[in-house]
């Protein structure tokens, strides 16, 4: 990819991201510790004082599309 098209992947990211606060925001702070922070689940679920079944739940429940 060129770096005209990796900056139209993150605009269309972050765009995703913005319009997914407005509906789930729990949902984009798991996304923002897993994807962009590198944590995993147990890490995740460790700092926000939840099982990491919980931490999981919500990506069991999406289904697998594209939200950009």
């Amino acid at each position: 990819m060129d770096q005209a098209a990796d900056e139209r992947v993150l605009t269309q990211v972050g765009e995703a991201l913005q319009e997914l606060t407005k509906i789930d925001p729990p949902l984009v702070e798991m996304v923002d510790m897993k994807f962009f922070r590198g944590f995993a689940f147990a890490e995740s679920a460790a700092m926000k004082s939840i099982s990491e079944r919980t931490a999981q739940s919500p990506f069991r429940c999406y289904p697998r599309r594209r939200f950009f």
